[in-house]
């Protein structure tokens, strides 16, 4: 029996059908999955280094709430004498011991020849003291310090502290010995770790000499102990970049090819979608849908914002138990927290006043661009606890840094240990036991690595 000419006529027809199917199939193979959107919310160094790191491969949605990109990192321009330079008031000091990915992202940007190096010389001085405590010597040129009887005790007490921070540095030593356990074991007097090494390392952080002592040992010493050079006789080095810490993200914002920056953008609700994803309003109620959600901003913002989202409350836990402090700076030109004689002047000016110690930086060998003697005015300086304020003020700022005791440490390694539930991701320098911009850079390349795995760009920096 023949077959009917309808059903040869079917079996033609899906056999066409077929074959067009199977030719458009190398089409649909090649033609790329739409990039999942991820929402930033903070522009500081993490946030930019987080989109920088995920261009190409995501649609990135940077959201900060200043006027422009920044965070910790404000490069202030300033007019003095009739020139025109740049002074970051936070962040602002780098050297490759503790920053080496730092320093070969600056490479990569193009912009390492434009940094350089000076002494960070220190002096040591307390309140109704005729002499510093402590004055540091730089070779060649300051060595009086080395001769100077009064200085004996300082010289020992800093380099003994200076030399066993480097060794634990390098043994990998435990993080969460705090210093009041450490500094009595150098074999130092009291006066020394105490009255010495004790206030100076409250200095570097909140300035209150009491909360100093609940610090990490190890966190509280790392700028030294990884910058500290193996020949005594070499100066302490740390580096600054010319234009301001603000090039370094400016350089990868425009490196950038799917990367939106919304500034004058404060988020002020991040929300679930029904449908998948997070709901991120802000400004005066604008919105954005976005798959991921980085945080990027200062813990306790970060914190707020995390209350609003269903099902976060370890995260919160972890979040509250990171220890934060703030600091005012002033930039001045009085140099009201110097010793009186200027044979005494360091970079790092550390003075003692009740229970608290502050630095004032005297800027002199920091600044490149302008002349010396211009230079040598301006003092950039901690006011949080002072009892008397500068005069002569160009600039002030404000800022919020993460504080390094053990309980700290503990509330960070919990909070990294939850990073990617429900797409929820965080980075910046508090999430590390020391905050910096290598620490800042080096979260958001860890978040890269999870979400994108291998890259160019994180394989570029060596990680």
């Amino acid at each position: 029996m023949k077959p009917s000419r309808d059903a040869s006529s079917w079996s033609r027809r899906k056999v066409i059908r077929t074959v067009a199917g199977a030719a458009a199939l190398p089409l649909l193979a090649t033609t790329a999955p739409p990039r999942r959107r991820v929402g930033i919310v903070g522009g500081g160094m993490a946030g930019v280094s987080m989109a920088w790191l995920l261009d190409g491969k995501r649609d990135i949605v940077l959201l900060e709430a200043a006027a422009s990109l920044g965070g910790n990192i404000q490069s202030i321009p300033i007019q003095l004498d009739g020139y025109s330079f740049t002074v970051d008031m936070g962040a602002q000091y780098f050297n490759p011991g503790p920053y080496p990915t730092y320093f070969q992202l600056l490479f990569l940007l193009g912009l390492l020849r434009q940094t350089h190096s000076f002494p960070a010389s220190i002096t040591l001085q307390a309140a109704g003291e005729a002499m510093p405590r402590f004055v540091s010597p730089v070779l060649p040129g300051r060595v009086w310090p080395i001769l100077a009887p009064w200085n004996r005790a300082g010289l020992q007490a800093f380099e003994v502290a200076f030399v066993a921070a480097k060794q634990r540095e390098e043994n990998n030593e435990d993080w969460n010995v705090t210093l009041q356990e450490w500094l009595p074991t150098l074999g130092l007097s009291q006066q020394q770790w105490e009255g010495m090494i004790l206030p100076w390392a409250a200095s570097l952080f909140s300035g209150d000499i009491d909360q100093a002592r609940g610090m990490s040992a190890r966190a509280a010493m790392i700028f030294v102990a990884k910058a500290l050079p193996d020949n005594p006789t070499d100066p302490l080095l740390y580096y600054v970049l010319n234009p301001g810490m603000a090039e370094v993200l400016k350089q990868m914002i425009a490196q950038c090819s799917t990367v939106q920056v919304l500034t004058g953008a404060p988020v002020t609700q991040v929300s679930t979608d029904p449908q998948g994803g997070f709901n991120v309003r802000y400004g005066s109620g604008q919105s954005v849908h976005v798959d991921d959600i980085v945080f990027s901003a200062s813990g306790p913002a970060t914190l707020q914002l995390l209350a609003g989202i269903p099902g976060t409350s370890a995260q919160q836990t972890a979040l509250a138990g990171i220890e934060f402090h703030d600091a005012r700076l002033a930039l001045h030109t009085d140099p009201i927290y110097a010793p009186a004689n200027p044979d005494y002047w360091s970079f790092f000016n550390a003075a003692i006043t009740g229970g608290f110690c502050e630095a004032s930086m005297w800027l002199a060998d920091v600044l490149a661009v302008p002349p010396p003697e211009t230079a040598a005015k301006l003092w950039k300086s901690w006011i949080t606890h002072r009892t008397q304020q500068p005069t002569q003020v160009l600039y002030q700022a404000q800022f919020r840094h993460m504080f390094p005791t053990p309980a700290t440490l503990q509330s960070q390694n919990n909070l990294l240990a939850m990073q990617g539930q429900s797409s929820i991701w965080f980075a910046g320098g508090y999430t590390r036991p020391y905050d910096s911009q290598e620490t800042a850079l080096v979260s958001a390349i860890d978040i890269a690595k999870r979400m994108l795995g291998d890259s160019a760009r994180t394989r570029a920096l060596g990680r």
